[in-house]
């Protein structure tokens, strides 16, 4: 399909009898925004000259409905932008996860209908994006559009610990030396009685070893977030 770019004539004078919506109607900043997007429409759509001063009544077409209706198709219903501002532009809603109605909003609710829903919604509302503490993950086959993640603080498990090593402490020790002379007697070092030394037999004494393993790490949780700035995310109505 050929394509006819859309020209705006700086002159009120008709050309080839055709009268061309004038320049000095549309603001320089729509010229230049007209321009980059190398906006064009189907000639099989709009043929030459079909626009005339004389078919468009005075008024109906400025630079603000232009810029609004470029935008919209720029930006179409349930696009997500961040944005710096405090307050949502008009055509935009903030994404707090506040609930509106379906019918004041009904492009939007035609685009993301309930898939951020909650609970509490109530009949003929829905429930917006949330992103107030919250980052937008791509959608895949584990993951649903309108489901939710991930911590802002995590304790690790024993499980999720990497492998390692404590230090122990080791204060030594020592051992008594008992002796027995025919299974009758016990004493510290000394043999008791007269047996027959044939029949000495000894054996270390049990005594506690005091060895203990160094504790590592609190248990409380650490903070999980990558360094990050605030700003506010936006939802075309």
């Amino acid at each position: 399909m050929a394509f006819q770019t859309m020209t705006f004539v700086a002159t009120n004078t008709p050309v080839n009898g055709v009268t061309y919506v004038t320049a000095e109607s549309v603001s320089t900043d729509l010229l230049n925004l007209i321009n980059d997007y190398n906006l064009q429409i189907p000639s099989a759509k709009l043929p030459n000259g079909v626009i005339k001063a004389a078919h468009v009544t005075a008024g109906i077409i400025d630079a603000t409905k232009l810029t609004a209706a470029v935008a919209a198709g720029l930006n179409p219903a349930g696009t997500i932008l961040a944005y710096g501002g405090v307050t949502a532009p008009t055509g935009y809603l903030l994404c707090q996860g506040q609930v509106v109605s379906q019918t004041t909003y009904a492009a939007l609710f035609a685009v993301i209908s309930t898939a951020y829903n909650t609970s509490g919604e109530g009949t003929g509302n829905f429930r917006l994006p949330n992103l107030q503490d919250n980052v937008p993950v791509g959608k895949s086959g584990t993951k649903a559009l309108g489901t939710t993640g991930g911590e802002a603080t995590h304790a690790l498990s024993t499980a999720e610990l990497a492998s390692h090593t404590h230090a122990v402490t080791d204060p030594t020790h020592g051992h008594n030396l008992k002796y027995d002379t025919n299974g009758t007697a016990t004493g510290g070092s000394t043999i008791i009685g007269g047996g027959n030394f044939s029949n000495l037999a000894g054996y270390v004494q049990a005594a506690a070893t005091g060895i203990s393993i160094v504790a590592a790490g609190s248990g409380t949780a650490h903070n999980n977030l990558q360094p990050y700035q605030v700003v506010n995310y936006i939802i075309k109505t």
